[in-house]
């Protein structure tokens, strides 16, 4: 596939930070950034540029309140945190509750054989049984299930709830309502051309669906194999529902008859299992947080797509899609504003920088003194508007760097074939920034292990003394040591 090689389009459109409407401009900018789409991916269907970006950007109407999304580090604390919660403590939780759920059903047919009113029912007798001890990993602690009060086993069952709801929203990417109305047996799998199981979720689309009671849609939940976290999640809700319609039900007291919970519901779940992971204090989760988070984190796993939700699942047009989000258009400006608003972001970083790598950063390092430090954020702001719309140069982010990517200089000559660390790293594009200084210690770190035993083997490598010569000076020029040397 031939990456653009001309300039058509710039890539870095603001984010959904503006407060005035699209201007003429700004509409230019995004026509620009579909057009580059379809030069990057040859293979896709012809567009109607003007119908995406209306797709993409509807006549603007009343304005909405911005959705928050969780911050990077609170989220990633999250979710490694639901996970482990779904594998290693959820389970035990489910077997607790199946003891008490068949305590309570042969005592109550006990009381009714003895003719006894049933209008009540305590679980004060269920804990004085006897009971192995069921030991789970909470806060760092371990806790013994059967010696817990039922107020703090109720708590529990709320966060497994939370931990379910987040891993379900934060890995998929679906609206509060479409996530509360999901059934037991939504999962299934598909089969891809080379044999391996795609999982997807049937649940029901609501708010672009045609129909006042929504419409089937499928949205796509990961590899079939056993450490998807997705699938553990609806597993263990479909354990803890007992027979009831949806999987998210009130738990709360195990004598009620269950109902599908409400967004306010799930938000106090979502506390609850925030305190269990060490995030209160720091940030608090509501319910309708997570999508606007995926799109982010979509884009983050794949900041050279440019950001669409098509172009991340190799597509160009949202018919494309609609396999994997039938008709769900504004989670492609959910993606698309996330994508541009990382590169909006890296723009701001390098402009800021004090200290750069790569021949690019060199030459910006040399005349960026004025965009330094929180007192130029302005004129920061300004230069990254003007970039936005340069349609001569466009930034693609690498794990080792980012490309300020101008067709006549560039290494690769626009073929992506030919993108490469070591085509990059001797490319006049490149730019390296504090940010990669953990790709560039461990490349490092792995050449001189690698030359290492080379030379026990009597054998020298000129090659790779020459990457390690550039990684170390990359590191170097990241170092604080190197920058006060430069002042």
């Amino acid at each position: 596939m031939q990456a653009r090689k001309n300039g058509k389009g710039g890539v870095a459109v603001p984010s959904g930070k503006r407060a005035a409407p699209a201007s003429r401009e700004m509409r230019l900018m995004y026509l620009r950034y579909i057009v580059r789409l379809q030069d990057d991916i040859p293979d896709g269907t012809r567009l109607n540029y003007h119908d995406v970006y209306e797709a993409l950007h509807p006549s603007p109407g009343k304005p909405e309140a911005k959705t928050k999304r969780i911050p990077d580090d609170i989220f990633i604390t999250l979710m490694a945190e639901a996970q482990r919660w779904v594998f290693e403590v959820a389970p035990s939780i489910v077997t607790v509750v199946h003891e008490m759920r068949a305590y309570r059903a042969e005592t109550i047919e006990d009381w009714r054989r003895r003719g006894r009113e049933v209008r009540a029912f305590s679980y004060q007798e269920f804990y004085k049984l006897p009971h192995d001890p069921t030991i789970v990993t909470i806060c760092g602690e371990p806790l013994n299930l059967w010696a817990i009060p039922a107020k703090k086993f109720d708590r529990l069952i709320a966060a497994t709830h939370g931990a379910c709801y987040a891993v379900i929203a934060g890995f998929v990417g679906m609206r509060v309502s479409e996530v509360l109305a999901l059934r037991p047996g939504c999962i299934r799998a598909a089969k891809t051309t080379d044999g391996r199981e795609l999982l997807k979720i049937a649940g029901t689309l609501f708010k672009t669906a045609r129909s006042a009671n929504g419409e089937p849609a499928e949205w796509v939940a990961g590899w079939n194999q056993p450490t998807n976290a997705i699938h553990k999640a609806v597993d263990i809700l479909t354990q803890l529902g007992r027979h009831d319609s949806f999987l998210f039900a009130h738990l709360w007291k195990l004598n009620t008859d269950d109902k599908r919970v409400g967004p306010s519901k799930v938000s106090r779940d979502l506390a609850i299992f925030s305190d269990y992971a060490g995030i209160t204090g720091r940030w608090q989760l509501s319910s309708h947080q997570f999508r606007k988070t995926f799109a982010r984190f979509v884009a983050l796993a794949s900041p050279a797509a440019a950001g669409a939700l098509q172009r991340h699942f190799k597509h160009v047009s949202i018919q494309m899609t609609e396999r994997y989000f039938p008709d769900d258009p504004e989670l492609l400006q959910d993606i698309a504003e996330a994508a541009l608003e990382l590169v909006e972001e890296r723009y701001d970083k390098i402009l800021g920088a004090e200290r750069l790598a790569g021949i690019r950063g060199a030459e910006i390092i040399a005349s960026n003194a004025a965009y330094r430090g929180s007192a130029a954020a302005d004129k920061r702001r300004e230069i990254v508007r003007q970039a936005a719309v340069d349609p001569t140069i466009r930034l693609v982010m690498h794990p080792y760097g980012s490309c300020l990517y101008d067709a006549p200089r560039a290494k690769c000559q626009g073929y992506i074939e030919k993108v490469g660390l070591d085509a990059c790293i001797q490319c006049s594009n490149l730019v390296v920034d504090e940010s990669h200084l953990p790709f560039w210690q461990e490349h490092a770190d792995g050449l001189r292990e690698t030359i290492a035993w080379l030379q026990t083997q009597n054998v020298v490598n000129l090659e790779l003394m020459r990457q390690l010569a550039a990684a170390e000076d990359i590191l170097q020029q990241l170092t604080t040591e190197a920058s006060k040397n430069r002042a």
